[in-house]
């Protein structure tokens, strides 16, 4: 099991990206998404949960290795960096025009995004994560609530 270092949303904002996923699976149903969880912001950048985070700002949906992201515009440590929300991982995405999906997802949720100005409060957890083939296992370990 590999132990890492994530931010968890709070529940109001967990609600409205758990509304981005199901909208952008049912946009993307021909390619068998698999909706991910939990749905939390990783970054490299976030080592422990001591760290200090003062942005975190949805942005644009990405795919990387046929999986659905949301990124998320962080300052972790006074540092400007990245982050990520995995959405979902495509089964079947052979045939599958990423820039078209990424137009008609981003077009699609365009109202339910506005909703989400910054991630806050949210927890910072640490949190252990085993991946399987049809699945992850994961805990976690230690937490802390902050805010921006």
């Amino acid at each position: 099991m590999k132990t890492k270092t994530a931010l968890f949303l709070n529940p109001n904002q967990l609600i409205l990206v758990r509304e981005l996923q199901k909208s952008a699976c049912a946009m993307l149903s021909e390619f068998s998404p698999v909706p991910t969880l939990p749905l939390c912001v990783e970054s490299a950048e976030l080592q422990s949960i001591s760290d200090k985070i003062t942005k975190a700002v949805p942005k644009e949906f990405f795919f990387e290795n046929e999986r659905l992201f949301l990124l998320i515009e962080l300052e972790i440590n006074r540092k400007q960096c990245d982050g990520k929300i995995e959405l979902c991982r495509l089964l079947s995405a052979k045939k599958i025009n990423k820039e078209e999906n990424l137009r008609e997802i981003h077009k699609n949720t365009e109202e339910i995004r506005s909703k989400i100005k910054k991630i806050s409060p949210f927890r910072i957890v640490e949190l252990e994560r085993e991946e399987f083939e049809n699945g992850l296992k994961w805990c976690v370990l230690n937490e802390k609530w902050e805010k921006i």
